[in-house]
C-alpha cells in the first residue's frame, strides 16, 4: 500500500518491464562475440565547434557532428574490441553489451516510461517493425501514409549503417532524409526525397528537376528519388546526363529491397560486401 501511495504501483513496474523488453529485443550477437549480445551505438553526436571534432583513423565526423569520446578514449575502446569497423563506407560504431547495462539503460535512446521522449522511442521501435513487415509483405507498403514511410526508411538507412537526419515535415527544404557515410576516410552526404502517391499518379519531370536543384544547392554527393508508384515517362526519358549522375530513381521494388537488406542485417544474415553508396544506388535508374 505504501508503494502505491508513493506512486510505485504495480502498473509502473509493468511499464518498466515492458520498456526493458522492447529495448532488449534490439540486442544481437551476429559475430558470436564472447561478451554476448550487443547493439551498435553511434560514435558521433550533434555538435560543430568542439575539441571532439578531430580526424581519427582517417575519418572525420559528418558536418554538424562530433565524436562522443576523446581521442584517448577512442583508442582505448578500439583496443578493447568495442569499435565496429565497416569496410564499405559506414562510420565506425560502438558495441554496447546487454550484460553490462541495467534494464533502464538497454537502449541508448530509451527514456523513462511515459516520460519525455518515450513516444518517439516507441514510434521508432514501431517503424522498425513495419520495415520488417514490408520486407515480408511488399504490398503492405501501399497501406502506409507518406509520413510513416519517411520514418520507416529512416530506420532502414540507419540500420544499414548510414548516419541519418529526418527533416521536419513542413520545412524539409526539398528533401526528406540526409544520409552520411564515409568514402576513403572522408564523410560524404546523400539526399533522399520520397514520393508516396496513389497510383496512377507518378512524379514527372518537374519533380525530378526540382530535386536535382536541391541536391546541387546543398552540395550533396548525389540524391535518390524514391517513388512507390513509379515515375512518368517524361521523368525517365527526359533526364540529362548530369541529372542522371547526380540523381537516381528508385521505385516500389527498390524500397522493398532496402527493407529486405535491413532485415537481413538485423538478423545477422547479411555479410557486408557492398560499399554503402553502391547499396544505396543499386537497382536504380
Amino acid at each position: 500500500m505504501a508503494d502505491s501511495l508513493r506512486g510505485g504501483s504495480p502498473v509502473s513496474n509493468t511499464n518498466v518491464k515492458s520498456r526493458s523488453k522492447l529495448a532488449a529485443d534490439r540486442f544481437r550477437n551476429p559475430d558470436d562475440d564472447p561478451k554476448g549480445p550487443y547493439i551498435q551505438c553511434a560514435l558521433t553526436a550533434p555538435g560543430t565547434t568542439s575539441p571532439l571534432r578531430f580526424e581519427w583513423r582517417g575519418q572525420l565526423p559528418p558536418n554538424g557532428r562530433v565524436w562522443r569520446f576523446s581521442r584517448e578514449n577512442m583508442d582505448r575502446l578500439e583496443a578493447e574490441g568495442r569499435i565496429v569497423w565497416s569496410r564499405h563506407g559506414a562510420l565506425p560504431r560502438l558495441k554496447r553489451y546487454l550484460a553490462e547495462v541495467s534494464p533502464q539503460q538497454q537502449d541508448e535512446d530509451a527514456p523513462a516510461p511515459y516520460g519525455p521522449g518515450y513516444g518517439e522511442f516507441i514510434l521508432r521501435k514501431t517503424m522498425r517493425e513495419i520495415a520488417k513487415w514490408i520486407a515480408k509483405f511488399p504490398d503492405g507498403l501501399m497501406e502506409l501514409e507518406w509520413p510513416e514511410l519517411e520514418r520507416v526508411l529512416r530506420e532502414v538507412f540507419e540500420g544499414l549503417g548510414f548516419v541519418t537526419r529526418l527533416t521536419p515535415l513542413a520545412q524539409d527544404g526539398g528533401f526528406d532524409l540526409e544520409l552520411s557515410c564515409a568514402k576513403d576516410g572522408k564523410p560524404i552526404t546523400f539526399l533522399v526525397e520520397i514520393k508516396h502517391w496513389t497510383p496512377p499518379s507518378r512524379p514527372g519531370r518537374r519533380i525530378l528537376k526540382s530535386f536535382f536543384d536541391v541536391v546541387v544547392k546543398n552540395s550533396a554527393t548525389a540524391g535518390l528519388l524514391l517513388s512507390s508508384s513509379g515515375f512518368s515517362s517524361d521523368a525517365i526519358a527526359g533526364r540529362t546526363e548530369v541529372e542522371r549522375q547526380r540523381v537516381r530513381l528508385g521505385d516500389h521494388s527498390k524500397i522493398v529491397t532496402l527493407c529486405q537488406y535491413y532485415v537481413q542485417r538485423e538478423a545477422g544474415l547479411w555479410v557486408e560486401t557492398t560499399p554503402l553508396p553502391d547499396l544505396l544506388f543499386g537497382d536504380t535508374i
